[in-house]
């Protein structure tokens, strides 16, 4: 019985753990990257409910059985709501019967970054009758 044993080089074992080491480098920079936008994605998402839940409000003050005193206060301001910064400018428009509004969410990220998003609405007053 003859047979021939042969071993791994010392230089193939460091290519093949250099390789092993670079691939592993590669993918955990990959994941960290992951990692990073879906955190952004899931505080966007946070941000922009924020912001259609504030439009929401609104848009219940445009029926013709809320107050015109509300209507006509409604302006600019600014809320914290946990760990964002919500805040809107309104410009009236048509002798206030249409409002021009201006939201934006802020945001501090993990590493200290700041992020913000802007939306832009316009809302009419409904069942206004002018005197």
């Amino acid at each position: 019985m003859n047979h021939k044993q042969r071993g791994l080089s010392l230089i193939e074992v460091l290519v093949s753990m250099t390789l092993i080491s670079v691939t592993l480098l590669t993918l955990m920079k990959a994941h960290l990257y992951l990692q990073q936008h879906s955190q952004y994605a899931r505080q966007a998402i946070a941000a922009q409910a924020l912001a259609e839940n504030k439009l929401q409000q609104w848009r219940l003050w445009q029926l013709p059985e809320v107050s015109e005193d509300v209507w006509l206060r409604w302006g600019d301001g600014e809320e914290q709501v946990d760990g964002y910064v919500v805040s809107w400018q309104v410009e009236s428009q048509l002798s206030g019967l249409v409002k021009n509004v201006e939201m934006s969410v802020s945001w501090q990220e993990r590493s200290g970054k700041e992020q913000s998003m802007t939306f832009f609405s316009q809302f009419s007053r409904r069942g206004h009758t002018s005197d």
